[in-house]
């Protein structure tokens, strides 16, 4: 059976809890694999958290969108390990680029955000 391929966003600060929670619940039956990363709102700390984690990394979420739209690179779908606040715009970028979200809760803060995010997915 082909594993899935994961990409996560968020999940690579300083004593994050979450990233590697996530990281581990990805490898634990086999069928999944994280493969890259854009792990921290700072691109070159996000380099560099990616590059400890042995993934291939990314400066931010945009950047491993695009190469995934460009089909460079090979994901089934992407993680969403950001702070609460910060979980709509990720969710945003890669619904509407057509790439599969799996976000922790809350998806989103607002109902508003909710119908936009919906409103993608149909």
């Amino acid at each position: 059976m082909k594993k899935l391929k994961v990409g996560m966003v968020g999940g690579g600060g300083p004593g994050s809890f979450f990233g590697r929670v996530h990281l581990r619940a990805i490898s634990l039956d086999g069928t999944r694999e994280l493969v890259a990363g854009a792990l921290r709102s700072d691109p070159k700390a996000a380099m560099q958290e990616a590059k400890a984690w042995g993934i291939r990394g990314f400066p931010d979420c945009r950047s491993m969108v695009q190469a995934w739209k460009k089909g460079d690179l090979d994901l089934d779908y992407v993680t969403i390990v950001t702070p609460n606040h910060a979980h709509f715009s990720p969710a945003r970028m890669c619904l509407e680029a057509g790439l599969p979200v799996l976000c922790e809760k809350p998806m989103t803060f607002t109902v508003q955000e909710s119908e936009k995010l919906v409103d993608i997915q149909k």
